[in-house]
């Protein structure tokens, strides 16, 4: 029913697939889809439906190498399948057995067994290994693969560490490792192991595995010439292949699981063609299980697959998709020359390490490698090579990012805290501070007076546009405004400056009232405007009275006194120097009470003095405008440098 050990042992990678029974309690009333036809094909009648509806039966055929059927049992697949991998083992070569499929296809059964029932493949290696000599010894290693990282199970699950020497030997450090003198004690670790291995609840099955188990079984065997030789043989028990659909309905945890699970089955499958085809480089890093499997991938190590596949209906696509995987692995292997058997490795001539075939060797008296390009090199070289090494890992000095020597330039020309130039006042900035510096800070940026619209620098435009000439100011004595140029020949000039050019014209001694009155007049509102020349009318036939009445030296005592006071008195001659009157200002808020004569004088410094404090306020308000104008600037665009 199965090929001969002698045509296994040839062959690099074995395939077979094993269908298990039905379980009378869940899937009594299940349809049978999967038939061994013979020891090596195996058909599954997939049901499909046309277009018009139709129901048709459609049979799926594939070969392997080996096909047992549900009525095989555990003894006859290890006879079949594990039996002849032993005597590579026992060279001091290695072996891999591999078990995937659907979860709740029967993987765990076919390595582990059932306690009391029927044993598994492990047991049987085991059994075989003490029987063959008593003089061989055997260790054991049991640890999982969960996502990206490793426990060991017979350490309470304490996470372990995988590193990698110069060599590019894996070396799982703080692996923990049991001789086995037997079947029981093998049993009774697979036991402890099992109980902390990661499981959990699908659609297809209540028990999961959730995680891939890998068994190392060293196997020391002492020869006649002294020499003992070490072989390795790996059991991995690979968690269920499943579609995203089975675990529509759980948490994000049970998900990332499955994606984690089939990413890495994806991965063993690359090196497994890679392998089987004689590539020369084999992806490794491509998964923790694969790189963990490295030393068994080397070409020194004989493969075994076993398919593990369910016969009910509503398991049929994934029986189909574990038997294409199956096949695809069958279909990529390459010729059988016996390139991959064992071969001694023969020492180098120089450091004495071991040199096997297919492996590249640096001489470690004589040459190196250089860690970062992999440059082979004399030792004395070394040195200057790292120096200039493109691919030397190193820092940018400015923003302290992580980068390579070749990346450098390309790096600089976007760097955001490397210094630069500023075109204007040449000096050092960051580059992400350039802009803030240009706007805010350079001082050798020219802007545009706001008068006369001539840039100057930054530093020098401010005391510029407070004695420009083109700068519009108010008179104090019209309140007109006017260039700053013709400020002083319009005051010389501005007909209510009481001392402008020419001397006040000669009025009658009723202009004062006259002029009061209309100073008066021309503060009140348009209402009230015909009473007021009444009012005036009236005053001045008052003061022609008085002026009638009062004798010639009174009235040259009056003129004498107003020309000692002011030269352009408004006030007329006739009126006492201590006649008071209220000032036009008064409903403004202005409370003093002046004499006539003082009245002119009065109102010109009370508007100079208001005329200073409107100016000095303006100015105020341009120097906190241009203030708040730098602040909005600097917070909008300047960007927070990291």
């Amino acid at each position: 029913m199965a090929l001969a050990p002698r045509d296994v042992a040839v062959r690099s990678i074995v395939v077979a697939v094993r269908k298990r029974p039905k379980l009378v309690s869940k899937e009594a009333d299940e349809n049978d889809v999967v038939r061994c036809e013979a020891a090596t094909t195996v058909v599954v009648y997939e049901p499909k439906t046309k277009v018009d509806l139709t129901p048709v039966i459609e049979p799926s055929i594939y070969s392997f190498d080996h096909v047992f059927d549900e009525t095989a049992g555990n003894a006859e697949v290890y006879e079949t399948c594990c039996r002849p991998l032993l005597q590579d083992v026992k060279d001091g070569g290695g072996a891999v057995v591999f078990a995937f499929g659907q979860t709740g296809s029967g993987k765990t059964y076919t390595m582990l067994g059932r306690v009391g029932e029927c044993q598994g493949l492990y047991g049987f290696i085991v059994r075989e290994l003490l029987a063959t000599d008593a003089s061989c010894t055997l260790s054991a290693s049991f640890y999982e693969v969960y996502g990206v990282k490793l426990f060991d199970l017979l350490n309470g699950r304490a996470e372990v560490k995988m590193l990698q020497d110069e060599f590019c030997n894996l070396h799982i450090v703080g692996l923990s490792e049991r001789d086995i003198a037997g079947e029981r004690e093998l049993s009774e670790l697979m036991s402890e192991g099992q109980l902390l291995r990661a499981s959990g609840t699908t659609h297809a099955n209540d028990r999961s595995s959730r995680s891939h188990a890998v068994l190392e079984i060293k196997v020391r065997l002492p020869h006649r010439e002294g020499i003992t030789s070490c072989g390795r043989m790996t059991l991995v028990d690979l968690a269920g292949s499943e579609r995203a659909a089975d675990t529509a309905d759980t948490d994000i945890k049970m998900r990332r699981e499955g994606a984690e699970i089939n990413k890495s089955l994806l991965a063993l499958k690359e090196c497994i063609r890679a392998m089987s085809m004689r590539k020369r480089h084999i992806p490794f890093r491509a998964s923790k299980l694969t790189q963990i499997l490295r030393e068994s991938f080397v070409g020194r190590s004989k493969t075994c697959v076993i398919a593990n596949i369910s016969p009910c209906q509503r398991h049929c696509e994934d029986t189909l998709n574990t038997l294409r995987y199956a096949h695809r692995i069958k279909e990529l292997k390459g010729p059988t020359n016996g390139g991959l058997e064992h071969t001694a490795p023969r020492p180098c001539q120089n450091c004495g390490l071991p040199i096997f075939a297919g492996d590249k060797h640096v001489c470690a008296r004589t040459n190196v490698e250089c860690p970062h390009c992999r440059q082979e090199m004399a030792k004395q070289e070394l040195e200057a090579h790292l120096a200039e090494c493109k691919q030397f890992p190193m820092r940018c000095p400015h923003c302290n990012e992580r980068l390579l020597r070749a990346e450098l330039p390309r790096h600089n020309r976007r760097c955001a805290r490397l210094p630069v130039r500023c075109p204007l006042c040449s000096s050092h900035v960051i580059r992400c501070g350039l802009e803030k510096h240009t706007l805010t800070e350079c001082g050798a940026r020219k802007e545009k007076c706001r008068y006369c619209g001539v840039r100057f620098p930054r530093h020098t435009v401010m005391s510029h546009e407070h004695e420009c000439d083109m700068r519009r100011v108010a008179c104090v004595f019209c309140l007109r405004y006017i260039r700053k140029a013709r400020q002083e020949a319009h005051m010389a000039d501005c007909p209510k400056n009481p001392n402008r050019r020419g001397g006040p014209s000669p009025r009658c001694p009723d202009s004062s009232v006259s002029t009061a009155a209309s100073t008066d007049v021309g503060y009140r509102g348009a209402q009230g405007h015909q009473q007021q020349q009444q009012q005036q009318q009236q005053r001045r036939l008052g003061a022609g009275k008085e002026v009638q009445h009062s004798g010639p030296g009174r009235r040259l005592h009056a003129v004498t006194d107003s020309d000692a006071e002011t030269s352009s008195s408004p006030a007329p001659s006739g009126l006492r120097e201590g006649v008071e009157c209220e000032c036009p200002y008064a409903r403004y808020g202005c409370t003093q009470k002046v004499a006539r004569i003082k009245l002119t004088d009065h109102l010109t410094q009370a508007m100079a003095k208001h005329l200073r404090l409107v100016s000095n306020y303006a100015d105020q308000m341009d120097v906190e405008n241009a203030a708040l104008r730098r602040f909005v600037i600097t917070n909008s665009k300047c960007p927070n440098p990291h």
